[in-house]
């Protein structure tokens, strides 16, 4: 299964889809990183994580 980390979305997983693994969506992933970086970095920081990610 691939969503975002929600706990309470994992935990379902978990739960229904019993020997189903959990994948971090790569959208959240990416979005959650450049929230957290500044203005004048979103660039080069998204082209290194898509380089990581292709």
């Amino acid at each position: 299964m691939i969503s975002d980390a929600h706990s309470g979305l994992k935990a379902s997983i978990a739960r229904v889809f019993s020997g189903a693994t959990w994948q971090r969506c790569k959208v959240h992933l990416a979005r959650n990183i450049l929230a957290t970086v500044s203005h004048a970095h979103k660039d080069m920081v998204a082209a290194t994580a898509h380089t990581i990610h292709v």
